[in-house]
This record gives structure tokens, sequence and C-alpha cells, in this order.
């Protein structure tokens, strides 16, 4: 059975999670969920770029509709980044989950709000806010002492 988290209410100190089931009828009760928690910024380390933030474009995001663009021109990546793309909100009636939309470079990532066909075949989609954490390819994130002790 497919199933998405979703991330909603995010604070500086707090956020909801909840699985995102569609028109399924699916029950999430017992699933794990991890996380991992990051600020929005753009910048570099000695042997990685970053790219972390949050937006809407202001147009409908369904896989009928445009895609969701993506800008990740400032974090001056060499080669494709991986990237990790999820919504950030629920707009609209309809739930959905972030899809990749077929253009992937170092300098951009499409998205679809893509829904499930359960109870309609029309795949439109309001405008969705993405949250987004690109990584130069391989990076490994590695938890120091002092980011423990919080």
């Amino acid at each position: 059975d497919f199933m998405a988290s979703l991330v909603t209410d995010v604070h500086v100190d707090s956020f909801k999670v909840a699985m995102e089931a569609a028109d399924t009828r699916k029950d999430s009760s017992g699933e794990d969920v991890g996380w991992i928690a990051f600020s929005s910024a753009t910048g570099s380390t000695s042997s990685t770029s970053f790219s972390i933030g949050t937006a809407n474009d202001g147009t409908d995001d369904g896989v009928d509709d445009s895609p969701h663009v993506i800008d990740l021109t400032s974090a001056n990546f060499n080669d494709n980044p991986d990237i990790v793309v999820s919504l950030n909100g629920v707009w609209g009636v309809d739930g959905s989950w972030a899809r990749g939309a077929g253009v992937w470079s170092k300098d951009m990532q499409h998205a679809y709000a893509e829904e499930d066909q359960i109870k309609s075949s029309e795949r439109q989609h309001v405008d969705e806010h993405f949250a987004w954490a690109a990584f130069t390819a391989n990076t490994d994130l590695i938890a120091t002492a002092s980011a423990l002790e919080g």
C-alpha cells in the first residue's frame, strides 16, 4: 500500500507529521517515520554544496498542469545533486505527494504535486508549497558530538 509522509505546521521548535494515503482509504497506524531537520540555506563547505528551501510558485502543480520549478543555480553544483523533495503542507481538497517531473539538472529540479486516480482520473492540482534538500552527489551527513548534545 502506497503512502507518503507529510510535514505541516513547521516552526523553529516543532512540526507535525502524518501519513498521506490520498483516496486509497488505507490506514497508516503502526508506521515508523524517520526525520531530519535543516534550516533553509544555500551554501558550501570545503567539499559539499547544498540548497535547502521551501517555496511555491503561484501556478497549479498537478501532473495535468505545469510542474513546480526548484531553482538550484545559487548552489553552484558542478553536476546533478542528490535531492529530496516533499510537499510542505496541503492546499485544496485532494491529497498529493511530490513526484519528479522529468527535468533534473545541476541547476533545477521540476516536481509535480501528484494525486491518486482512485475517485477521478483528472490530475490537476492547486499550487503547493514544496520543500527540498539538495546536496553534492554522494554527500555523507555526519553528526558531530556537539550537534548531538542539544
